[in-house]
């Protein structure tokens, strides 16, 4: 794992890992109706050997630990639930029992490779909230201590037995960043002509209240900030991890749209691409074009064609491939 990647995955998946620890224990609140969870959908996306696995692993190692110690003290406790059910009701009375014991349930953080029914079973005996896992490959990595941290973040309860949630408002100063930013992806969501985007755009609003709730938690646990409300710092820095997600949906609909384009061309000039290096200049591209058989005249045409879509000319006289 290397270079920006490598840190874009493992950031990605610190805070994957991070709103997994949250849970339902606290909520964002922006104005009142207006609450946000730590909840973060995350998929790590690159080619076959770019290291995908390791990062996400190292983040999830601590929920897996913990996790494996509440199976091994669920085990035990059915096995001990089963020897009193075993009992006859007098019995159980005798021995300092209760007539009808309570039947133990598995308390756990990830599940994976589960069905919908399972899923929804677990759901409701972990209130606390729950994480669906997937991964190509299960490394094992040193834990850290900040995700144990969360694990043991304190929650109420009601009378029912619900979680109830503890909530962060924003104070003013965060909302003035918050609303400021707001803004301007608003009048960035009005002036995109592209519906997909714009979809995209939307949604980066309910994220940068998730992220700020996220960073928040996290400065408190490590003493950098207080735990009544979610401050500035956090909010900006929630933008600019938003921003950063911003930049990659719009790179991806780019690469989708000139995919699509690359598609309709004809055989030859598909090879012709190709042939072509991620970076060169004109007079470079005419010396491959010829060995295409394709006179300079006709290969300045070509460039004029795909400029835009699938080529960058960045400068005077130098292309970069998009694809």
């Amino acid at each position: 794992m290397g270079g920006i990647s490598g840190i874009i995955y493992i950031a990605s998946s610190l805070c994957f890992a991070l709103s997994v620890g949250i849970g339902n224990t606290h909520v964002a609140r922006v104005k009142e109706g207006w609450t946000e969870r730590a909840i973060l959908y995350v998929a790590l996306i690159g080619r076959p050997g770019s290291n995908k696995s390791h990062p996400l692993s190292f983040a999830m190692q601590p929920l897996f630990e913990h996790d494996t110690a509440e199976v091994v003290k669920f085990k035990q406790a059915y096995r001990e639930y089963d020897q009193v059910m075993m009992l006859s009701k007098k019995e159980r009375e005798e021995q300092g029992f209760n007539a009808m014991p309570e039947e133990p349930l598995l308390k756990k953080y990830v599940v994976s490779d589960i069905t919908p029914e399972c899923l929804a079973s677990i759901h409701e005996n972990n209130k606390r909230g729950i994480c669906l896992y997937s991964d190509e490959l299960a490394l094992w990595f040193k834990n850290f201590n900040l995700m144990k941290e969360l694990i043991r973040l304190k929650y109420q309860v009601d009378d029912n037995g619900d979680l109830v949630s503890t909530e962060l408002p924003f104070d003013h100063s965060s909302k003035e960043v918050l609303y400021g930013w707001q803004r301007k992806n608003t009048d960035l969501c009005n002036s995109e002509s592209n519906e997909e985007l714009q979809g995209t755009y939307s949604k980066l609003e309910i994220y940068a209240v998730r992220f700020g709730l996220i960073l928040q938690e996290v400065r408190w646990l490590c003493g950098e900030a207080k735990k009544d409300c979610i401050d500035a710092t956090s909010v900006e820095g929630a933008i600019e991890l938003v921003e950063y997600f911003r930049q990659t949906a719009c790179k991806a609909h780019l690469i989708i749209d000139t995919t699509a384009r690359f598609e309709q061309l004809p055989s030859d000039k598909v090879k012709l691409y190709h042939a072509l290096p991620p970076d060169f200049s004109t007079a470079d591209g005419i010396k491959v074009a010829s060995t295409f058989s394709m006179s300079p005249d006709s290969f300045k045409r070509f460039l004029s064609d795909l400029k835009g879509n699938l080529l960058d000319n960045y400068k005077h006289g130098c292309y970069r491939k998009l694809i």
